[in-house]
């Protein structure tokens, strides 16, 4: 009685099976093709970009990493007359994360900003751009200009991951560049 019950069940199995329409070169090709192309987007898609929250660069951080000389900062337009969130200088540029620094390289080849900064900076995992105004400043102080200006970054497959807008205020003692 077993045996039955079990051909009784793999008689509609074997049916549905032959019932089955075979595939032509050109239906099974453009399987493997579909097949093929989705393994291959999968392979090539981006990881989602992964937003930076950035610090102020305090006085005190200025104080005890030595952050003087001729550069610019740029303090967001959510926080006037506050600290900056970028110092950047003819050879470096600096952001603060989790409270360690980040650290990006000028582009020699990059358009000249002002008092020798550049408009590109390259980092181990990012790239920053510093954009200003047009114009030639509003003068602050006997050295120093300031400008409308914008800070953007973006990860190692050039997805923006940070951007803001605000004074750019430059100067030759980067460590005195407050908005007030």
């Amino acid at each position: 009685m077993r045996a039955g019950t079990i051909g009784l069940m793999i008689a509609p199995v074997l049916l549905l099976a032959a019932c089955q329409k075979e595939k032509t070169p050109a239906e099974q090709a453009a399987e493997d093709a579909r097949a093929i192309a989705m393994v291959e987007a999968a392979q090539t898609a981006l990881p989602p970009p992964e937003p930076l929250d950035l610090q102020p660069i305090t006085s005190s951080d200025v104080e005890k990493n030595a952050l003087y000389g001729a550069g610019c900062s740029l303090v967001p337009a959510s926080n006037p007359g506050g600290d900056p969130i970028l110092v950047a200088s003819e050879r470096r540029a600096l952001v603060k994360l989790s409270g360690r620094f980040i650290t990006f390289a000028a582009d020699a080849g990059s358009e000249p900003l002002t008092a020798g900064v550049r408009t590109h900076y390259v980092g181990k995992a990012q790239a920053l751009v510093l954009e200003k105004s047009s114009g030639s400043g509003t003068s602050i102080g006997d050295d120093a200009l300031r400008w409308q200006g914008r800070v953007t970054i973006r990860d190692a497959h050039d997805q923006l991951v940070y951007s803001v807008a605000g004074d750019l205020l430059c100067t030759s003692s980067l460590g005195q560049t407050r908005s007030g």
